[in-house]
């Protein structure tokens, strides 16, 4: 649904650029820092077996945050700060925190921003899964769209 869901919008006139030409589609994937091109070579192939000519970045992050970003997250966004959370809790508000950041840094110039969001497990405190989705959101001025699918795939590269 993710890949779906930009394909269709950017045949719309109104994400078209002049004269009918096309927006570039960026795809960010987060990956491992040891086999970035080989995961960047399989979606370029996966993306090429459905002619979608986008461009893809996978991007690999360390924990270490701006202390910026942990004081927003702390004092604006979440009702339990990161050193009250919960270890589990912790460490993947951290993750959703630096996706954050390079959703930020990479998508300033960017018409509509969509993504996948996290799934919600029970076992995670509310506020906190509502946090993460207000960081991830926060200082757009773009539309932004969350999304999540049902486990199913959409797209299929073979006919039968």
């Amino acid at each position: 649904m993710t890949i779906l869901i930009p394909f269709i919008l950017s045949k719309a006139k109104f994400w078209q650029g002049p004269q009918g030409t096309y927006n570039n589609i960026r795809l960010y994937v987060i990956g491992d820092p040891s086999t970035i091109h080989e995961d960047q070579m399989q979606i370029q192939t996966l993306l090429a077996s459905f002619r979608l000519d986008w461009e893809v970045h996978v991007i690999s992050l360390d924990l270490s945050l701006k202390p910026e970003t942990s004081l927003v997250y702390d004092e604006v966004v979440s009702t339990t700060p990161l050193k009250n959370q919960k270890k589990g809790e912790r460490v993947r508000s951290k993750i959703y925190l630096r996706i954050a950041e390079a959703i930020q840094r990479e998508s300033r110039r960017a018409k509509m921003v969509v993504m996948t969001i996290p799934f919600p497990r029970p076992s995670i405190d509310p506020y906190v899964y509502m946090s993460w989705l207000e960081i991830l959101t926060k200082g757009f001025y773009v539309p932004c769209v969350l999304m999540r699918g049902n486990g199913r795939n959409v797209l299929t590269s073979k006919s039968e």
